[in-house]
């Protein structure tokens, strides 16, 4: 797998090594046939040749300015594709320093489990996954990790893509490096999605005058040059043109200032567009539109080629003066529009749409010891089940289920050996199961249900909530979400925290009997070990778990493995002593 990856960076490098080699030779070549100019143009002036050799040398000028930005757009491909490649080897090696893990928009604290989670942040779950080329794509992935289709089918569907498309990395990789590439900022893919939902429409006359009066141009024109009519009527006709035009400029000029927004980044965009034509899939995850988007945005570029024309002052005046320029572009850009603007948004859509699910695949194909988990009709049940944020040489893994009429696993152990972790090993595994993605495990089969959690709850000074009461909302969404007859799957943290023990006991075991009654199941962490007498009273409804904690010389050793039953030890009074903070308490 490195191998493969550490590949790809050593051919982008040799290509950008030939570019630069290229470009800086384009560069010198650019330079000299400008002074060519200047000096043919300064000491030929009254020559015959003066112009033609002139115009030659000008247009061979532009070509090679061409030239040098399509190695410049070769040189940022190849860049890209080292920055994708280098991620994966980083990721690789559990190094997170190149990743990005910010949310595109902040997250609610009443989210049912992102907060509770490691989704976001520099070493998270959305940094693992997290491949977008664009803002749009990461937003994309940030609502499909809040908000993702938990329904069977849709889970299905996506486990489907992803296996489909993770091991095509050299795709997916040109893929990223096309799209980045564009630098498509929010802003920009803002205006081209608004440009392309406008009407565009051209005035009926606005063709035929434009064929009508250029024809007239070429008329004056030679009536000019054979002296049939005096020079300054070709001045006269040319600011005629001027007037025709700047009587629809208000109307017209919007229309070309929005393409001109996002024009440069065209071209990256429709080659993202051809990978994913050549790459088809009929899933209904990145709905593919029929037809080829990249031959409709390759006529959209012909069309801003012209547009950028007009936006030279001096070539601008001429063609608009004497051809009517404007009239024509409308024209043409109402006819492309009518045609292809519906379609391209499609495409745009799928674009982004991928861009969000490369992340996803790039994580499958990184980790091929994980597994896809197989969907079931009811229950959790997982083998050697791990946390994907722990290295591969630190992970424990743990075995643990929930079937048949087990709706509950009470989890009861010392501080530090494991509980929350394994809360959220549980919780991680399911996100990432229904995205599609594989998870960590020897093998994992789970009902794909809605998940709720309530781990890490705030107090809040600006609606003046306690610590108590803003867990109590949290715990009443859960009962809420059910009274609508949602099924769940619940994992709570050592719930009532904010209480004295006596009573916490009492609220916790009158919690977990009401959810019982629910269509639900879930997990409750707890120091409290009188909960754990609830499996005695609901024998096919509750398992207890536990983590253990042994005193060995002295000090504390944990295995950080799950087991059946109830905890045997506790370590509070041990901790409390070993840092200085009480006297020594007597076993």
């Amino acid at each position: 797998m490195k191998q493969n990856y550490r590949e790809q960076v050593q051919k982008a490098q040799a290509h950008i090594a030939s570019h630069r080699k290229r470009k800086r030779f384009v560069s010198l070549s650019r330079l000299l046939i400008f002074i060519a100019l200047v000096l043919w143009m300064y000491f030929s002036w009254y020559s015959a040749a003066t112009i033609p050799v002139g115009l030659l040398l000008l247009i061979g000028f532009f070509a090679l300015v061409k030239v040098d930005e399509k190695l410049r757009r070769r040189i940022t491909f190849a860049e890209e594709l080292i920055r994708y490649n280098q991620r994966e080897l980083d990721l690789l090696e559990h190094n997170f320093q190149q990743t990005d893990g910010k949310p595109v928009k902040s997250i609610s604290l009443d989210h049912p489990y992102a907060a509770d989670l490691d989704l976001f942040g520099q070493k998270s779950l959305f940094a693992l996954l997290n491949a977008s080329a664009s803002e749009q794509g990461k937003l994309r992935l940030q609502e499909l990790l809040m908000n993702f289709r938990s329904e069977p089918n849709d889970v299905a569907g996506r486990q489907s893509f992803i296996k489909e498309y993770a091991p095509k990395h050299e795709m997916r990789s040109a893929f990223f490096a096309h799209l980045k590439s564009a630098e498509l900022s929010t802003k920009k893919y803002d205006s081209l999605k608004s440009w392309i939902g406008e009407s565009i429409k051209s005035t009926s006359w606005y063709l035929p005058l434009m064929i009508i009066f250029s024809v007239g141009s070429l008329i004056v024109a030679i009536l000019s040059i054979i002296g049939q009519i005096p020079e300054v009527y070709s001045l006269y006709w040319f600011l005629l043109g001027m007037m025709i035009v700047g009587s629809q400029y208000k109307t017209n000029n919007p229309k070309f200032s929005d393409l001109t927004d996002f024009v440069s980044d065209l071209s990256a965009v429709k080659q993202a567009i051809e990978i994913l034509e050549q790459n088809r899939t009929d899933s209904k995850v990145v709905k593919m539109p029929a037809g080829s988007g990249s031959d409709r945005l390759q006529k959209l570029s012909k069309i801003t080629d012209l547009v950028e024309s007009r936006a030279n002052l001096i070539v601008g005046t001429v063609l608009n003066g004497f051809f009517l320029w404007d009239f024509l572009l409308i024209h043409r850009l109402a006819n492309w529009h009518c045609d292809n603007a519906a379609s391209l948004s499609d495409w745009l859509t799928a674009v982004t749409d991928f861009d969000a699910y490369n992340g996803i695949a790039a994580f499958a194909m990184r980790n091929e010891s994980f597994v896809y988990p197989a969907l079931t009709d009811t229950g959790f049940e997982a083998k050697q089940l791990g946390h994907p944020l722990i290295p591969d040489n630190e992970r424990v893994s743990s075995d643990f289920s929930l079937v048949n009429s087990q709706q509950f696993a009470i989890v009861t152990g010392a501080n530090m050996a494991g509980k929350s972790t394994f809360l959220r090993t549980i919780a991680s595994n399911m996100v990432l199961g229904m995205l599609g993605a594989p998870v960590v495990a020897k093998e994992l089969a789970f009902r794909p249900v809605p998940l709720f959690t309530s781990m890490r709850t705030e107090d809040s000074l600006a609606e003046h909530e306690s610590y108590f009461f803003a867990e109590l909302k949290r715990l009443k969404a859960v009962v809420e979400s059910l009274d609508k007859g949602q099924e769940l799957f619940i994992i709570l943290d050592e719930i009532l925290k904010g209480t004295n023990s006596a009573d916490k006991a009492k609220g916790s075991e009158a919690f977990l009997e009401k959810l019982l009654s629910y269509n639900s199941r879930g997990i409750i962490a707890t120091h409290d070990l009188s909960l754990c007498e609830l499996e005695g009273k609901h024998l096919q409804k509750i398992v207890n778990k536990s983590f253990e904690v042994e005193f060995v010389n002295d000090q504390l050793q944990f295995d950080y493995k799950l087991r059946d039953g109830v905890c045997q030890n506790m370590n509070a009074s041990f901790l409390l002593e070993k840092m200085g903070l009480v006297n020594k308490v007597s076993s």
